[in-house]
């Protein structure tokens, strides 16, 4: 960006993408470090500028925070996953989906609390079906006439 590269420049190279490049563009007009005359800043003062933010985006918060010390007990009692998944469905009106649970068990248990169990529900095999082969015709020639 201090070379004069434009943020579609970048954004070929692959570096970074227009969201990110925009952001960082308008931090670093904001510090005042896009001037040629002005030295680059060391690596603690951009970790300091560019740190995650701490809190999450509403979009990030589980729909199951709600039940959250509801799922700890039943995950202390022992209680499945799927277990818990379909009755948050059925007596809650929970619409997420199993992954999300599961995900919320590994992330909310504990070292004391036995962790969530991902089980796959497989149908029952078929009983093997007896094989028919249709025979064939015999092939004979007959004499020609």
């Amino acid at each position: 960006m201090r070379q004069g590269d434009s943020d579609q420049d970048i954004v070929r190279s692959r570096i970074m993408g227009r969201k990110k490049i925009a952001q960082v563009r308008e931090a670093a007009q904001q510090q005042g470090w896009l001037a040629p005359g002005t030295p680059l800043p060391d690596d603690a003062r951009l970790a300091a500028v560019f740190a995650c933010k701490e809190a999450l985006p509403s979009t990030c918060v589980s729909m199951l925070e709600q039940w959250r010390d509801q799922i700890a007990k039943w995950l202390a009692a022992g209680v499945q996953g799927a277990t818990i998944h379909a009755t948050l469905k059925r007596y809650h009106g929970y619409t997420g989906s199993y992954s999300s649970v599961y995900r919320f068990c590994i992330s909310s248990s504990s070292s004391d609390r036995p962790r969530c169990r991902y089980a796959w529900i497989l149908p029952r095999p078929k009983p093997p079906r007896s094989i028919s082969v249709p025979v064939r015709p015999s092939l004979t020639r007959t004499p020609a006439k």
